[in-house]
Order: structure tokens, then sequence, then C-alpha cells
């Protein structure tokens, strides 16, 4: 049985861990693989700029170890019936601006375009209802997150926990 890092006191003693052994045994050894240029992973980089990613790929993958998701997974369905007080909103599908060998490779494989869920953030229509459809000459910003949520999640609602 695994020990439950993503609690006290184990996450604790489990990040002091990772931090002595990035000081005293993880620093020590990229001091002598990565000062010669040659051994760098791009000789480009400089020696503080290898230092710096392979800190943050210790804490990244320290968090990753200590963190847990299972009660923070959402899905689709789940937001859909409170569509209106998160600000669900729908991307609706253009299949006929998809050409080509997409097209080709879609029609093999089965895949047809879905509506897309979003988060609408900004002021809401009259109606209270998020979505509404820009005025003449309104600029907008639409962003698309391909996902990999490793932090948080999406929902603006829930903020960011822990």
């Amino acid at each position: 049985m695994a020990l439950p890092l993503h609690r006290q006191p184990f996450k604790g003693i489990y990040y002091l861990s990772v931090f002595l052994a990035t000081v005293f045994v993880r620093l020590p050894f990229w001091i002598l693989i990565f000062l010669l240029t040659g051994s760098r992973p791009r000789p480009s980089w400089t020696f503080s700029r290898i230092v710096i990613v392979n800190s943050i790929r210790v804490v990244v993958s320290a968090i990753g170890t200590t963190h847990t998701w299972r009660d923070k997974i959402h899905t689709v369905e789940e937001f859909v019936d409170r569509a209106d007080e998160y600000g669900l909103v729908f991307v609706e599908p253009v299949p006929e601006l998809i050409q080509g060998d997409i097209k080709d490779l879609a029609a093999r494989n089965g895949v047809e375009a879905v509506p897309i869920p979003g988060f609408w953030y900004g002021k809401r229509g009259d109606d209270g209802k998020a979505g509404q459809k820009a005025q003449s000459g309104e600029k907008i910003i639409y962003q698309i997150h391909g996902g990999g949520w490793i932090e948080g999640e999406s929902n603006p609602k829930a903020g960011h926990s822990q």
C-alpha cells in the first residue's frame, strides 16, 4: 500500500525530502554534469536556465505526486444542468469548413463535429444568461484551452483549490 502523500504529515515530509534531495544531491549533480556546455541538453542554454528548468520539473513532479484530482473531475453533463449558473455556453460546429485530408480522415474514422462547451466570462444578457451575441462593432476574446488541466479545473465557479 502506498503512503497517502496527499495528506499531512506525509505530504510535508515528502516535500521536505524533495527539497533536501534537490539541494544536496540534484544540484551538485547538475553542477558536475552541466557546467560544460557540451553536456547540456541544448548547448545554447545557460547553466542557470538548465537549473531553473530542472527545478521546475522537480516541483511539478512533486505536486503531481502529492495532489489528488479524483474529486475535481467533472463531465460536461454535470455542468449542463446548471449551465446558466456556471455560464456554460456551446460553440456550434461548422463541419462545412472541414476540407481536404482532414475531412477524409474524419470520415474514415467516424469522427464528426460536435458542439464544444466553454465557460462565459463577462457580462450577461438582460435575461441573466451567458453567451449573448456580440453587438455590431463589439470586440470579444475567444480562447480555446486544449485541455490538460493539471491543477484546479476549468469551472470558473470552482476557483483554484488547495
